[in-house]
């Protein structure tokens, strides 16, 4: 069932509706907390999972984006503010898996994350652009450590720049994204220079 929803409304974001977000959600749920219960286990069922998640989270991206520049309507509808959680938990669910998984897996799953989670987020306007994004790339290099250096330019380039025109209108506006991005900046120096 999944698989097939997941292929539905990744050939049409317009196929989503609260039962479809319920049951992403639910699978995603539960694949968080059997991530952080069987460690790493759990490499081989994100390994056998990770096309799809990454499908839905492209899914989910193109409604949140059409739904956005259609106006106050369509981003007050139960619909848009559920796809917008499916999002959250898929990158919840990267973040978990990674902390868990091997190096050579999260390899295996950086040039997606990159083409179609940091691409993203660079390209969405403001408002709709997920602090989670930044904690999934801390996670990323703590895992990876020295590893990823070279690829550091590559994320900071989709990170920095797009969440400094977040938090520099003033002190108050989006706290997460302030609170990560530093947060992201701490790890990488520490995990990436010597």
């Amino acid at each position: 069932v999944w698989s097939v929803n997941v292929a539905k409304v990744a050939t049409s974001p317009s196929h989503f509706s609260l039962d479809a977000t319920e049951e992403f959600s639910n699978f995603l749920k539960i694949n968080i907390r059997a991530c952080a219960a069987a460690s790493f286990t759990y490499t081989l069922q994100m390994s056998s999972i990770f096309a799809d998640v990454a499908s839905l989270y492209r899914a989910c991206s193109e409604y949140v984006f059409q739904a956005h520049q259609q106006g106050d309507a369509a981003i007050h509808q139960p619909v848009y503010k559920a796809v917008r959680a499916v999002r959250v938990d898929i990158l919840e669910l990267l973040t978990t898996s990674l902390a868990i998984v091997t190096h050579d897996a999260t390899t295996t799953f950086m040039p997606a994350m990159k083409t179609i989670i940091l691409d993203n987020y660079k390209a969405s306007p403001p408002a709709i652009r997920d602090a989670e994004v930044i904690t999934l790339f801390s996670a990323c290099v703590t895992t990876m450590k020295g590893a990823i250096a070279h690829e550091i330019p590559a994320i900071m380039d989709g990170i920095f720049d797009p969440t400094l025109e977040l938090i520099a209108e003033n002190m108050t506006d989006y706290p997460e994204h302030r609170a990560a991005l530093f947060q992201f900046l701490q790890i990488a120096n520490e995990c990436c220079f010597h």
